[in-house]
């Protein structure tokens, strides 16, 4: 990886359609848009991508947008990317925004034997264990099945499996690094920097990558 123009594969599979607006739009356009001035970049998304310069492919999950559906489809999208993209090999490196029911970059760093730059802004599996929406009687007697059965066991693999096989982990916080260094992730791994920074600081990611 010594070439100044690197080939990079960005991943785009959060589970939110048509958002026009927000930080992680803004965020996920800049950091598209900082990649592609000095490289080139292949952006695989599953939805528009607002804000971002150039082209994207966009492969379409199946969507439904509502309960305990929405969260094995999201899952069931991982088997389809793994079948869809090929010609890995091609890349330096894989770049994905961390969301708790996707582990297809970090299948393909595996299978390719490619590095991966995880984004990682929250824990899922912190998310799950301490958020819950109230619905009624009935409605929170399946969700909470649900979650023990399904929900929890299943995030709980694939974050593990994210982070573990990242090389390099983005955090945006001290705190948020020194909580995964706390569950036995090692501190060599982290570029904690803010969000502004990462748009100023990705030559340490080339570094860090040679």
């Amino acid at each position: 990886m010594k070439r100044s123009t690197l080939r990079i594969l960005y991943l785009r599979t959060q589970f939110n359609f048509n958002v026009k607006a927000g930080g992680s739009v803004g965020h996920t356009a800049g950091v598209i848009n900082a990649f592609r001035k000095k490289h080139q970049v292949e952006v695989i998304s599953n939805d528009k991508l607002v804000g971002v310069k150039g082209g994207i492919t966009l492969i379409k999950p199946f969507k439904i947008n509502k309960g305990l559906i929405k969260d094995i489809l999201e899952l069931i999208y991982n088997v389809k990317l793994l079948y869809k993209l090929k010609n890995i090999s091609q890349y330096d490196f894989i770049y994905h925004r961390y969301t708790g029911s996707s582990f297809i970059a970090a299948r393909l760093a595996k299978k390719y034997n490619k590095p991966l730059i995880l984004e990682f802004n929250s824990s899922a599996l912190w998310t799950i264990k301490n958020w819950e929406v109230q619905q009624g009687y009935f409605k929170n007697r399946i969700r909470k099945i649900f979650k023990y059965l399904y929900k929890l066991p299943v995030t709980k693999i694939i974050e593990k499996y994210n982070l573990g096989t990242a090389k390099i982990i983005i955090v945006v916080s001290d705190v948020l690094k020194d909580n995964l260094i706390k569950i036995g992730i090692p501190s060599k791994k982290y570029l904690s920097i803010t969000m502004e920074l990462i748009f100023k600081s990705f030559s340490l990611i080339f570094i860090i990558l040679q």
